[in-house]
């Protein structure tokens, strides 16, 4: 039960960071291509991370990097959890497998 709640909670990280990344490097790309005045004014993280203080290309561009590390380990993790719950499912069918030819059913 505690890993298919891990598992869930780690899905709702990967969605958010994912999103915020797949955000952050969309508008931090293209402002850079554009050449833009004002680059990272556009989408959600950009401005926020501005706000807080970064505000060279390479800056962002760090953080970026940053949340695509976070967005892969929770990426892991929720693939690990999965395996980790289909092992038990079969390990407990076996279980019963074994227990019925033991008790002659």
């Amino acid at each position: 039960m505690i890993v298919k709640k891990m598992q869930f909670v780690l899905l709702v990280l990967f969605v958010l960071f994912g999103a915020a990344s797949a955000d952050l490097g969309i508008h931090l790309f293209s402002g850079i291509a554009q050449g833009a005045a004002e680059p990272f004014s556009r989408g959600i993280a950009a401005p926020l991370l501005v706000r807080c203080g970064l505000v060279t290309p390479e800056q962002l561009l760090a953080v970026f990097c940053v949340l695509l590390l976070v967005t892969g380990a929770l990426f892991a993790g929720s693939i690990a959890c999965a395996a980790g719950r289909a092992l038990q499912s079969k390990m407990a069918r076996d279980g019963e497998e074994t227990g019925n030819a033991k008790s002659g059913f």
